[in-house]
């Protein structure tokens, strides 16, 4: 055959074993995500809580009466919850709650039976400004693993879904609307077409409402079934343990528009570049010796320094934010990852294992959701304690009154971009700071 000569024959072989391979790399790939999915994802309805924006006045309080006013809430709330046979109850405090259920149906119940329950509280609150929660459902694949719930597209929808709830209102996504369109006990009322944060396509959203006043819900263990009493009885979800109260320096970090990009890579490559973005980030908070470390709430790293150690949480956040810089340098547009960090000073709480939430880690939150990528924001507080050598690397920021918050929050950037702070800066500065000890500045 001369050159050039393609016979039939031979075309047709090349297209049957290009077909094939193509045919074996999808079947690869679905076999990988099935895996993954059996692994660690559950088909489940999943419910933000949220009494944040009605929780201003109970800020103003001093620290011990807020805790305990919202451990009341909390133990309110969570029964409630513990009723209706819950697949998962984050068992973190304060005015956050986020829980899962196998059956839709018994989500939304729980949902209004914690509403109801709130009212008879509130009630009880002779003169007080009344705590009501708004929620958020959704209904979808959700990452599960080790008794921690992770990032996925299914949380994220959630958490969005529950930011345009009003206070003592349950709004569900469509998905989960449309599950129950034939519901005899529930009816669905359409609010609106929302553009909701970092997710591409709009939204509709639906209020869910009882079709019919029910009859009160005996609340007796007795009645439950025997799982359940075993677990209401045993409070079951809620914080237990030793409560414990630190002054630290708590530092926030989050991934930048993680629910858009993760929205068309599916939870899998979604999981795995969360992971690699982790092992950056408590690598550095370890080697600044941090007293506490936590990846919580899918992409979201809290660490805490003692305020002996206030610079090294600022050197720590510098370095995760040239560390993601130099990564993505060498990995695809769609592999970045960037990151938006917050510091702040003030009291931490955590009851055994868990962290719960006092005003000073909702400013500190805060503070993290208010910068953007590559930013790192730091408050009045931080500044003030912080080594007077780091203040020229500090700029004004703005000052911001938090939602929920009774007071309006200084906040300043801390610049580590290109040269301004570079390697050797750093090492020089913390060779400076720590060769004996390192000074108090109070």
């Amino acid at each position: 055959m001369m050159r050039g000569d393609f016979s039939p024959g031979k075309g047709s072989n090349l297209s049957n074993d290009l077909e094939d391979r193509l045919r074996k790399a999808l079947e690869t790939r679905d076999r990988v995500e099935q895996q993954f999915r059996d692994q660690n994802q559950k088909l489940w309805a999943i419910m933000f809580i949220d009494a944040s924006p009605s929780a201003q006045a109970v800020w103003k309080k001093d620290t011990a009466e807020a805790e305990a006013l919202f451990d009341e809430y909390q133990h309110v709330a969570r029964e409630q919850l513990m009723l209706y046979g819950p697949t998962f109850v984050d068992p973190a405090g304060g005015p956050q709650i986020v829980c899962c259920y196998e059956e839709v149906e018994q989500a939304l119940k729980a949902a209004n039976s914690l509403l109801d329950a709130m009212l008879e509280w509130n009630a009880s609150r002779m003169g007080e400004e009344p705590l009501v929660p708004a929620i958020g459902l959704h209904k979808g694949y959700v990452v599960y693993r080790d008794g921690v719930l992770q990032q996925s597209n299914s949380a994220n929808m959630a958490a969005r879904v529950k930011g345009k709830a009003k206070p003592g209102q349950v709004l569900v996504s469509s998905e989960l609307a449309k599950d129950l369109a034939k519901s005899q006990d529930f009816k669905f009322s359409k609010v609106g077409t929302y553009e909701l944060k970092n997710i591409p396509e709009p939204q509709d959203l639906y209020e869910a409402l009882p079709a019919k006043l029910p009859a009160p819900m005996k609340k007796a263990a007795s009645k439950l079934p025997a799982y359940l009493a075993a677990k209401v009885q045993a409070g079951a979800g809620a914080v237990s343990g030793e409560k414990r109260t630190h002054n630290w320096a708590m530092v926030y970090i989050d991934v930048c528009g993680s629910t858009k990009k993760f929205w068309s890579y599916g939870d899998r490559e979604a999981t795995r570049l969360i992971e690699e973005y982790q092992k950056i980030c408590n690598k550095t908070f370890t080697s600044q010796g941090c007293c506490f470390l936590r990846n919580c709430e899918g992409d979201q790293i809290v660490a805490g320094f003692e305020l002996d150690n206030i610079d090294r949480a600022a050197v720590a956040a510098i370095q995760i934010l040239q560390g993601l810089f130099k990564r993505n340098l060498t990995v695809r547009d769609n592999q970045k990852v960037q990151a938006a960090i917050g510091v702040h000073v003030g009291e931490m709480i955590f009851q055994g294992e868990e962290m719960l939430q006092s005003k000073d880690m909702r400013i500190g939150k805060m503070t993290q959701s208010s910068a953007t990528a590559e930013d790192i924001l730091i408050t009045q507080q931080v500044v003030d304690t912080m080594h007077p050598d780091l203040h020229q690397f500090i700029a004004p920021f703005k000052t911001i009154k938090f939602e929920g918050l009774p007071d309006p929050t200084t906040l300043y950037t801390l610049k580590w971009f290109r040269t301004q702070l570079n390697t050797t800066h750093l090492r020089k500065i913390l060779t400076t700071l720590y060769t004996n000890h390192r000074p108090k500045y109070r």
